[in-house]
């Protein structure tokens, strides 16, 4: 696992792999997401660009390791379904400087 994250427990399963809460070495709860290796080269080339990205509807991206098998996708764990998260989020209306803001982001990515 990432830096001797300590898995608990399974939170959702794709065909891509699955996703699992877990507790860091330092206490941080995050969402792990567990890919077969075979499947995750499309990560390792997103990867340099996540690190950029702050945006509310999308989780920060916390680490990216591999092994062997698998790659881990750590990102921050959300208190609730990240839908829930995403309408709350647009219960108010951004601003226009922070929307610029955004755009930049998405482009230098």
């Amino acid at each position: 696992s990432p830096d001797g994250a300590r898995f608990k427990r399974r939170l959702a399963r794709s065909s891509e792999g699955e996703v699992w809460s877990a507790t860091t070495l330092d206490g941080r709860d995050v969402a792990v997401k567990v890919v077969d290796i075979k499947q995750s080269t499309h990560y390792a080339a997103l990867q340099p660009k996540w690190t950029n990205l702050a945006h509310p509807n999308i989780a920060t991206v916390i680490e990216y390791a591999t092994d062997n098998r698998f790659c881990y996708l750590t990102t921050e764990l959300y208190g609730c379904d990240l839908t829930e998260k995403i309408k709350s989020a647009h219960a108010e209306r951004l601003r226009e400087d922070e929307a610029a803001a955004y755009f930049v982001q998405v482009l230098e990515a």
